[in-house]
């Protein structure tokens, strides 16, 4: 035989083994990119039921009776709404400075050094 013969029929037969191992390798991969598919479709799946799950759960009128009955939640009575007027003011005896009422030409920095004594020191009674 020829040399170019027996080159020609190398060829053939690595073409021949490349094309073999190629075709496996591509049905490898299309059965493994149909598995990532069903579970993309399961998963969009699961996704709609805890979407739909949820906008149940959070329905206004459902957390207002649960948080009636499970917290014991009233509406504000009139009867419960105040003035910051109506709020006493700290003394000396009760452990802080004694604060007088806010001017409305005083800044906001001002005001706050000024009521830093209330909120520093918290005396609890027991």
């Amino acid at each position: 035989m020829k040399l170019s013969t027996v080159l020609w029929l190398l060829m053939a037969v690595a073409a021949g083994a490349g094309l073999f191992l190629m075709k496996y390798e591509m049905r490898a991969l299309e059965e493994r990119f149909a598995g990532l598919n069903r579970d993309i479709r399961k998963n969009q799946g699961a996704l709609h039921v805890l979407r739909a799950e949820w906008s149940f759960l959070n329905q206004p009128a459902r957390l207002e009776k649960l948080g009636r009955r499970m917290l014991r939640l009233e509406p504000l009575r009139a009867d419960q709404a105040g003035r910051i007027s109506d709020i006493p003011m700290r003394t000396d005896d009760d452990g802080g400075a004694d604060v007088a009422p806010l001017s409305s030409a005083q800044t906001a920095p001002q005001a706050a050094d000024r009521l830093a004594p209330l909120f520093v020191s918290v005396k609890r009674e027991k």
